[in-house]
């Protein structure tokens, strides 16, 4: 059995650089975790699963001339199968209507909403050509497991081509209440909808976002969602919640690693020898990066004793710079980091260190390493993978997290130290509360969230997805089944009601409404 992964990227990025066309690992902590999920796959076998394929877009456009060799490379190197996009493509499905219309409505941004129509007819139409891909590649018992925003109407689109294939799909953002989206169309959201009932089976980080989603059904599609299922079409649709976390052996062993350690010292010269607040973040509005400093600041304000003695790492890793709402977003983080800088430079001494870059690997788990404080506070995230992989990193137990309750890992990271991501005060007396924190505190709050995440991790989440998605599959084909015999004893009935002595008719009427 093989399992396909679909998503809008694929692991690999392809770039050009010097004229010449590169492979790349894609950023991210949804590529990071389930590459980790497929390569523990190859030394094991589960659920009958022994070959895999990714399908997605490689990051970039290509040009016609290099598409044959793209497409032999990927799947001869990294099992992927490329869905190429134009520029057009590009500009209205994935920086147009996924990234300035679904992006900051499922986050709960009304204000940064944008709907273009033709933007939202480019995303059906790479939707559609997502499925006609996959149509190229399926076969009959393959395991679809589709991933994210990007793609809401693929399983919709594949169930109507290969109605008796098991797709699973799972939503990587948060999703708000109902009366949210009605921002857009409700001809489009009862589409976005009605695409994703397509799987027969729906996963989520959180019980929150599960309930929205049942809630925006019984809204907008007046359908029974009490049980949990959904009823579509001749299938039924189950919801469930998975919290995705991380390879935790993986941060584990990779931060003794004699490579990582090398990087930590280079990393505490090149700051210098102080107490480390570590604030890493995609470049995103969502990701409260602004209320962050604002919060930092205060903090130096009402704790002078910490000057020279504390700096804030703050690094911003680059994403979707040609959209207007990231590039103001830049722009407002790095004025208020220059006016902090401004206001309390002594001597040697920055408060702040910014770097507005990706970092390799080794780079990010050094930073894990030498940083007392986890500064994690967005505004609205659907998990948040830094938290947990913070924790993972930290051999010696010593380290404090501090986590927005508005990230769905705040759920389950309930000993780290939880604020209001716009209460600028909170989040200002946890740093102090983080620096002041013992080592013996910081050690028991640290091992139990290490001790959950063990026993939670990557290949644990995408295990029992899996497993759900056969046993999904399975009771859509009994479900199947028994419409099939219902539809028996109808033709049964029909038959007896034209031809048997009223008695007999009478019977098999009662019969098969029992039955039904």
């Amino acid at each position: 059995m093989r399992l396909v992964i679909v998503s809008n990227r694929l692991p690999i990025t392809v770039k050009e650089a010097g004229g010449n066309l590169v492979y790349e690992d894609s950023i991210g902590g949804v590529a990071t975790g389930i590459k980790s999920y497929l390569k523990n796959l190859d030394n094991r076998s589960f659920q009958g699963i022994n070959e895999y394929i990714w399908v997605g877009w490689p990051g970039n456009e290509i040009p016609d001339f290099a598409k044959e060799k793209v497409k032999k490379e990927l799947f001869s190197l990294y099992n992927s199968y490329p869905v190429f996009l134009e520029k057009q493509e590009i500009d209205k499905f994935y920086l147009g209507f996924s990234n300035k219309t679904i992006w900051p409505l499922f986050h709960g941004f009304k204000n940064l909403v944008d709907w273009q129509g033709e933007e939202y007819d480019k995303y059906i139409d790479v939707n559609k050509k997502f499925c006609n891909a996959l149509l190229k590649i399926l076969r009959k018992d393959d395991l679809i497991w589709v991933h994210d925003y990007h793609l809401l109407l693929l399983p919709k689109l594949l169930r109507s081509k290969l109605p008796d294939s098991q797709i699973g799909f799972f939503l990587h953002i948060p999703l708000p209440g109902f009366e949210s989206l009605k921002q857009i169309p409700q001809y489009a959201i009862s589409s976005l909808i009605d695409g994703i009932l397509g799987a027969n089976l729906i996963g989520f980080h959180t019980t929150e976002y599960k309930q929205n989603f049942l809630g925006a059904i019984r809204f907008f599609t007046n359908s029974d969602t009490s049980s949990g299922y959904v009823l579509s079409k001749n299938y039924p649709v189950k919801t469930q919640v998975y919290p995705m976390s991380i390879d935790f052996q993986n941060f584990n062993q990779e931060a003794s690693s004699v490579k990582v350690q090398k990087v930590k010292n280079s990393l505490q010269k090149e700051y210098g020898h102080y107490r480390y607040i570590l604030s890493m973040d995609r470049l995103d509005y969502t990701k409260g990066v602004i209320e962050k400093l604002k919060a930092y600041n205060l903090f130096l304000k009402n704790n002078p004793n910490y000057h020279k003695k504390v700096k804030l790492i703050l690094i911003l890793v680059p994403s979707r710079a040609e959209i207007d709402s990231y590039k103001k977003t830049r722009e407002k983080i790095e004025v208020l980091t220059e006016i902090i800088n401004q206001k309390y430079r002594k001597n040697n001494w920055e408060p702040i260190t910014y770097k507005y870059r990706s970092l390799p690997f080794s780079s990010i788990v050094a930073h894990y390493l030498i940083s007392d404080v986890a500064l994690i506070t967005p505004i609205k995230d659907g998990m948040n993978l830094i938290a947990k992989e913070f924790i993972a990193s930290k051999v010696d137990k010593k380290g404090v997290v501090i986590l927005s309750n508005k990230a769905g890992a705040a759920k389950e990271l309930t000993k780290s130290l939880l604020v209001d991501p716009l209460n600028i005060g909170q989040i200002a007396e946890s740093i102090t509360t983080a620096l002041n924190m013992t080592e013996a505190e910081q050690e028991y709050r640290l091992s139990l969230m290490q001790q959950y995440l063990m026993n939670n991790n990557i290949t644990s989440w995408a295990d029992t997805f899996i497993t759900d998605l056969k046993l999904s599959g399975s009771l859509q084909q009994i479900f199947h089944t028994k419409h099939i015999l219902l539809a028996c004893l109808h033709f049964s009935y029909m038959l007896l009601s034209a031809f048997a002595p009223s008695e007999q008719t009478n019977f098999t009427r009662t019969h098969l409404q029992t039955n039904t």
